[in-house]
């Protein structure tokens, strides 16, 4: 039976994968936002300064340098742990956010028609199975979700003599305990953000086989 690329083309400008791209894409703006209110206390600069300073710093490797430097200036050998993993997850979550931008997007069509969609990398010319799909999109989003929170979080445990009532003192002894060891993802269920991650998949239909000013909530 032939293969009808029209109907193949119409069912893959309605496929979940264009929204998930964006809200990924969407959700590392996020991270980044949270690593900002970050950068304003260990540069000891109002919030407003320090968006001029950071958004400017293009490199994410010297960024990370600076940030780095300012944290043991401030606050020597304190979170060390913490700020190691929460580096490398965000490294990590820059790299697929780049893959993710810049990937071609690749229609697939079996004998029945669409299969689904998935990015390739653009230095690839064939359909391969090294490909990002709405599942990985949705997981990527998650761990984004799930760190700008974290930031969020670590900036008012850092500003909390500064902002009296913005921390309960259970929550501080909560997130001092969280703050002073490595990061866990996934995290376990006794984790404070952990309803958030359960929310965002409780809200997520399942995937296809194939191809601020307060903690950010998911939407």
């Amino acid at each position: 039976m032939p293969i009808n690329i029209g109907e193949a083309s119409r069912k893959a400008e309605s496929d979940e994968f264009w929204a998930a791209r964006g809200k990924a894409i969407d959700a590392f703006a996020m991270v980044e936002a949270g690593l900002c209110r970050l950068f304003s206390v260990f540069a000891g600069v109002d919030e407003y300064t320090a968006r001029v300073i950071f958004y400017k710093i293009r490199n994410m490797r010297n960024l990370d340098i600076i940030m780095q430097t300012l944290l043991h200036i401030k606050f020597p050998n304190e979170y060390d742990d913490f700020w190691k993993t929460l580096r490398k997850r965000v490294h990590t979550l820059g790299d697929q956010r780049n893959d993710i931008v810049h990937w071609h997007v690749t229609i697939g069509i079996d004998g029945s028609g669409f299969s689904g969609i998935g990015l390739m990398p653009t230095d690839k010319l064939v359909y391969l199975n090294e490909q990002i799909v709405s599942r990985d999109l949705k997981g990527f989003r998650a761990e984004c979700i799930f760190m700008a929170n974290l930031c969020n979080q670590f900036w008012a445990f850092l500003v909390k003599e500064k902002h009296p009532g913005i921390m309960s003192a259970e929550k501080v002894q909560t997130w001092h305990g969280i703050f002073h060891k490595a990061i866990e993802y996934p995290p376990p269920n006794t984790h404070p953000l952990y309803p958030i991650l359960e929310e965002l998949e409780n809200r997520q239909p399942p995937s296809p086989a194939s191809p601020q000013s307060s903690p950010t909530e998911p939407t």
